[in-house]
């Protein structure tokens, strides 16, 4: 590499920011605007190798592609660039709030190399005092008194200029959503006194005085004019057209046809003789056509209408152009298993779709979805092909509430649809179980706000049919529990789930994710049967029916470093509870843990129940299959990267299946009521794990440790081989994230 080096030039070996405000850190770090060559895993530099090995001899495609796609030149240290950072540096800070920061770039040479550390002295930083809103225009001010008690100027607050920015767009949108169309986030400035309190700061918000009238005049709209199929083309040309009525909207079309317009309308809260709302407009409208997907252009445009009225009029036109409305694919797809599999495999699908969506002319979207695969299981005697599945789908989504509930008005800014499912599932384990699920279900969802999310099935029908053979055969045989959960029989009930999404709000930012889910089954035929006085339990075309309530709770916290560092954490708690003429989960609906997105230091469905010490753990030929009726999980993943594709994670594991009944067959599987026994059947594992990242895909490794076992100690009392069958060690291979 020394040819590189000329006289007086040195290699930039390494840049380090000397900040203990890790989130600050994290802030500093774009600003770097030299940074020494990349190193894999921090110690190899690969891409200054590739560089340097084809930069020699003639220059060849092969080598241009090795030095510009695979390579990078020697980093050298440039001052100029180093003064740039400091100056980033400083007003970053003080952007902050540290006003009286310093920020020193101390260089350190060696031979040929050096080292540049960035040391920061932040002093005392400046915090809000008093916050005070002014303004001279009298049509805006008794809107203030609502708008300043959502402000997020607090005293107390550090100063930090990106939440003033915040503040400013906040008033414009807010001050918007009052009709005053016009106003923009140049007439919104703020003034800032210092010299009352040291290292305080009182915050007048002034609206700046404007010339013109209109920028402060609220504003009606009169008129809502739909363009369809709108193009540039058309705009010029004598085109003959049709205008027509749809409840207040007018439709300006040459195809009157094309679209059930009742249907199209439900997702526009733009209307005629409502005040101007900003929210009404990109919030809802937009988003709600936009989500429809059959338009792949949509513009919204105001026009003003000549009035002397203190109430302003303007028009809106709402221009569109219709996208293909059918579609069909065919894709080759991997998964880590499914079904049965689901955690423990490497799959391979095959997949053909098919899409139309406009069916009825109102948005309607038809799915078509047929899917068959393959996949092994990366175990010790495993064949390479141990399962089998396909599964069919034909999905229904209507962009309106239908049913009962539809009389009612259902705001259109809720985004509702309703949704029609039937799908057929089969898989197929040899030597051990073949699964038939054939579905039928109706339900609706429907958006409580921007990051809110419901979804509720009234109607959920499944029919369960099962075989078994081989050693789940014999294992079916001796555990009555065992055999009534995979008995054939009728799930039929009704299931909700409500997700919170705030990557929506803050996609570069920490965020969290919290999901809730209740599914019940059979309580409705139980109540019915009480009600005619039936003493005898029901069957549905002679097969039970089973009678559960399950319930589950998914919390995900993600802390974004800089896009490059992430910590994450999952607590993921789950119980069903079989009820009335059911005494066991069906095998479907049980809990289930260990393989490649659950405490990873074990295999799939192999960790639990409780203390339970299954013998077929000693014999490597067996399948351990263990499944629960309560879960409790907790992950911390800490995630960076090595490069732009290669990724890396270290993580640990915390967690067990329980049962809710006692089991004969299996002592120790019951939950515990006292916590110090619950605990000491938690079992931990934690590992690494390498990703390679292409955005649309990513391949995971995850390699998990047993770090404690609460089945260890009767693990060593029953073999013989002191440990040497016992897997401390896990490896996954999937695809995707775990969480």
């Amino acid at each position: 590499m020394h040819r590189y080096i000329g006289d007086g030039e040195y290699m930039l070996k390494k840049v380090k920011i000397k900040e203990r405000n890790a989130d600050l850190k994290s802030a500093l770090e774009p600003y770097i605007r030299q940074a020494p060559n990349s190193r894999f895993a921090g110690l190899i530099p690969f891409k200054l190798w590739f560089y340097a090995l084809a930069d020699r001899g003639k220059e060849n495609k092969l080598k241009w592609w090795m030095k510009n796609k695979l390579g990078e030149p020697i980093s050298l240290i440039d001052t100029v660039k180093v003064n740039e950072s400091r100056v980033l540096m400083k007003k970053l800070l003080r952007n902050k709030g540290y006003f009286n920061v310093v920020v020193n770039p101390e260089i350190r040479y060696g031979k040929r190399k050096s080292k540049v550390n960035f040391k920061i002295n932040k002093n005392k930083p400046y915090y809000i005092s008093e916050v005070s809103y002014k303004t001279s225009f009298s049509r805006i001010n008794h809107f203030l008194k609502n708008i300043m008690e959502e402000s997020l100027l607090i005293s107390g607050d550090l100063y930090d200029i990106d939440v003033f920015e915040k503040e400013r767009q906040r008033l414009v949108n807010e001050l918007k959503n009052h009709g005053i169309y016009y106003f923009h986030k140049d007439m919104v400035f703020f003034e800032l006194d210092t010299t009352k309190r040291k290292h305080e700061i009182d915050v007048l918000v002034k609206l700046n005085p404007v010339d013109n009238k209109k920028f402060v005049n609220s504003y009606m709209i009169k008129n809502v004019y739909i363009h369809p199929d709108y193009s540039f083309v058309l705009a010029d040309t004598n085109l003959k057209v049709d205008t027509f009525q749809v409840e207040q909207l007018k439709i300006i079309t040459h195809d009157i046809g094309h679209f059930n317009w009742d249907h199209i309308e439900r997702n526009i809260v733009l209307s005629p003789g409502q005040k101007y709302r900003f929210s009404d407009y990109s919030e809802y409208t937009y988003k709600n056509l936009a989500g429809l997907g059959i338009f792949n252009y949509i513009d919204i445009v105001f026009e003003d209408i000549k009035s002397d009225s203190v109430f302003k009029e303007m028009d809106c036109h709402i221009y569109l152009k219709s996208a293909k409305s059918q579609e069909m694919g065919l894709e080759l797809e991997g998964n880590t298993g499914t079904g049965i599999q689901e955690g423990r495999a490497l799959g391979t699908a095959l997949k053909y779709s098919y899409r139309n969506k406009n069916l009825f002319r109102g948005a309607e979207i038809l799915n078509l979805n047929l899917h068959g695969g393959l996949e092994t299981q990366i175990d010790k005697g495993a064949s390479l092909v141990n399962t089998v599945n396909f599964k069919a789908q034909v999905r229904l989504d209507v962009p309106k509430i239908i049913g009962p509930i539809s009389r009612y008005k259902v705001g259109k800014r809720f985004s509702p649809k309703t949704h029609f499912d039937i799908s057929y599932d089969y898989q197929y384990r040899p030597g051990y179980l073949t699964l038939n699920t054939s579905n039928i279900s109706f339900g609706y969802d429907w958006n409580e706000d921007i990051n809110k999310k419901h979804v509720l099935n009234p109607i959920v029908i499944n029919y369960l049919q099962s075989e078994y053979e081989g050693n789940l055969e014999n294992l079916v045989n001796t555990n009555q529990q065992i055999k009534n959960s995979l008995e054939d029989q009728w799930v039929i009930g009704t299931k909700y789930n409500f997700i919170i999404n705030n990557q929506i709000i803050k996609p570069n930012s920490h965020f969290g994710i919290y999901h809730f889910s209740a599914d019940f089954s059979g309580n409705a035929i139980n109540s019915f049967s009480r009600l005619m006085g039936v003493s005898d339990q029901i069957k549905v075309f002679g097969v039970d029916y089973s009678q559960y309530a399950k319930f589950e709770v998914d919390l995900r916290q993600y802390f974004n470093f800089n896009r490059k560092r992430f910590l994450v954490f999952r607590f993921n708690v789950g119980a069903g509870f079989a009820i009335g003429n059911s005494s066991v989960l069906p095998y479907v609906k049980q809990f289930f843990l260990g393989g490649a997105n659950s405490m990873r230091a074990w295999r799939a469905r192999t960790l639990g129940p409780g203390s339970y010490f299954n013998q077929d753990i000693l014999d490597p030929d067996k399948i351990i299959d263990q499944t629960g009726d309560f879960k409790l999980e907790a992950n911390a993943e800490y995630r960076f990267n090595f490069s732009n594709v290669v990724k890396g994670g270290f993580f640990v594991d915390v967690g067990n299946i329980w049962n809710l009944k006692k089991d004969d067959l299996r002592p120790g599987a019951e939950l515990k009521s006292n916590l110090t026994d619950i605990k000491n059947e938690l079992a931990v594992g934690a590992g690494f794990g390498l990703r390679l990242d292409f955005s649309f895909f990513v391949f995971r490794t995850d390699l998990g440790v047993k770090i404690y076992d609460p089945i260890l100690l009767d693990y060593i009392e029953q073999s013989d081989d002191n440990l040497e069958n016992y897997n401390f060690m896990n490896i996954n291979f999937a695809i995707g994230y775990p969480f």
